[in-house]
């Protein structure tokens, strides 16, 4: 009571019950915080929950005091809007008075005016590095009652933003091996990639780098990495042969025209850039040099086991292919980061590349011209979400391509047929692959197969021979123009050419192309 009224308290009263209302600020698992405020409440009173305590309350005490239980964000609003913090969208005052900056706004002027004093508040302090005792003490109650504990740093101390997790200097390192740094570690990346990459025999795992140093650390050492940093800057010095980057998509455009002035290989996910203007910029840089760096985007579905299958039964045909590719895409709500026009741009930009990139691989063709059709309605994710573009390729193929959100998750995902010369090729999620034909053949894989490894083998392979084997950089700028040419196609120009087609038949090509 005595340190409420030292800090302003106007009244205060050690009886606990029939007050109006009652803030708990407690993060705590346990439903004791918000009992006792029920307790301590008169009829009609408000229980507002700012921590993160149990939230279970009895129903039939809050009947009884006809009780108002309310949750709210403790920085204010604001807190945990992707636009208000990352991008700086500030709430109208008369929307919202004390918004979160608003808030920390009015507490930094009281501390400088020093009408708040935090002095008092403050019972221990001790040395960073006893941060862990001292966490270890309190849980065990042998802090003499602690209300405000300051940790405080060497005045003098570095900021560290590169951590060495291993004996760098012990390490042997074979000669064929590819040192790697890797940007990023979402859910994609620590479930899907990063345990592909930790496999390959012949990369050695440098530099992890996140936003996060927890998140950096933990992950690094969970997969092997020689070192962790929160500094991007780090996958770019000598150390590293090449940089993957899980980025964001928003980031890639930057992180490709980076790798590409500093000559440093790079595998990024898709997409390339998600604006045309970035197209253009790389576009420029790239015919600038002379010996440009290895650059590989993550289409990983080329890569695949099925494709591989799927290219050796159509490497000796003789007509022209007809293609089917279907995408049960699912729903994905119109407030995701992939719709941003900061973030993701459009499923079409951020995913359908992938199909794209597919088709021109797999039929060993270019596509030269796009038709585009969307469901009509008035909501552009929607209409983006559930198109059926049909695609012209330079040696006579067509190939339809079906996206949509509005199926069943029971469904496969992605199905796709293709005939030609009198057989057919199905294959059914990149589990199961099938040439129907006078002599039928199956190719199938114990789980889906999407080519992740296989990805990771091929970007070895370039950076050792210092050349790719699949793709090429002018490849991938073409598949991202395809993108952009159906966004085009949607927003009015049914048709879009991409370039007049020149081909010739294919019985008149003398070898596959590669």
């Amino acid at each position: 009571m005595q340190l409420a009224k030292q800090f302003g308290a106007d009244i205060t009263r050690e009886k606990k019950d029939n007050v109006d209302a009652v803030i708990i600020t407690a993060a705590t698992d346990s439903a004791e915080p918000v009992d006792l405020g029920i307790e301590w409440c008169r009829p009609k009173g408000k229980i507002v929950v700012v921590g993160v305590a149990d939230i279970h309350p009895d129903r039939n005490a809050l009947w009884k005091k006809e009780l108002e239980l309310i949750v709210s964000k403790a920085a204010g609003p604001g807190s945990l809007d992707e636009y208000y913090e990352k991008h700086g969208v500030e709430y109208p005052v008369e929307l919202a008075r004390w918004s979160q900056n608003r808030n920390l706004q009015e507490f930094l002027r009281l501390l400088d005016q020093k009408l708040i004093q935090l002095d008092a508040l403050i019972t221990h302090q001790y040395a960073i590095d006893q941060a862990e005792k001292v966490y270890v003490d309190f849980l065990n109650n042998q802090l003499n009652n602690p209300i405000g504990v300051l940790f405080q740093y060497p005045a003098q101390s570095p900021v560290v933003r590169h951590v060495p997790l291993t004996d760098q200097k012990n390490n042997s390192i074979r000669k064929e091996v590819v040192t790697v740094s890797v940007i990023g570690a979402g859910i994609f990346g620590k479930s899907v990639f990063l345990p592909a990459l930790s496999k390959n025999k012949n990369v050695r795992l440098n530099t992890l780098i996140t936003h996060s140093g927890m998140n950096a650390q933990h992950v690094a050492k969970r997969f092997g990495f020689a070192s962790c940093s929160t500094d991007v800057n780090v996958a770019f010095d000598t150390s590293t042969d090449a940089i993957i980057a899980l980025t964001p998509h928003s980031q890639h455009a930057s992180l490709v025209l980076k790798a590409l002035q500093e000559k440093k290989a790079l595998l990024i996910e898709k997409p390339l850039c998600v604006h045309p203007e970035e197209l253009a910029e790389m576009k420029i840089v790239y015919e600038t040099l002379s010996e440009p760096p290895v650059i590989m985007v993550g289409h990983n579905r080329r890569y695949s086991p099925h494709a591989t299958q799927m290219k050796l039964w159509l490497s000796h045909r003789v007509n022209p292919a007809v293609m089917s590719y279907r995408v049960n895409a699912g729903f994905v709500s119109r407030d995701h980061w992939v719709h941003s026009d900061r973030e993701g741009r459009s499923r079409i930009i951020g995913e359908m590349t992938h199909f794209i990139d597919f088709i021109q691989a797999v039929l060993n063709e270019k596509i030269v011209s796009v038709v585009a059709k969307s469901v009509t309605g008035n909501s552009t994710v929607i209409k983006n979400d559930n198109v059926i573009v049909t695609f012209s390729l330079d040696r006579g193929s067509i190939a339809t391509l079906i996206y949509s959100a509005q199926g069943n998750r029971q469904c496969s995902r992605e199905y796709m047929e293709i005939f030609f010369d009198g057989k057919t090729i199905v294959c059914d999620d990149f589990r199961e692959t099938k040439l129907i034909a006078d002599k039928k053949e199956k190719f199938k894989t114990r789980e889906q197969a999407l080519g992740y490894a296989q990805e990771i083998d091929a970007f070895v392979f370039a950076l050792q021979n210092n050349c790719t084997r699949t793709s090429t950089f002018s490849e991938m700028i073409h598949t991202m123009e395809i993108a952009f040419a159906i966004e085009s196609a949607l927003a009015g120009e049914c048709r879009y050419i991409v370039q007049t087609p020149k081909y010739e038949p294919i019985a008149s090509q003398s070898e596959p192309r590669t």
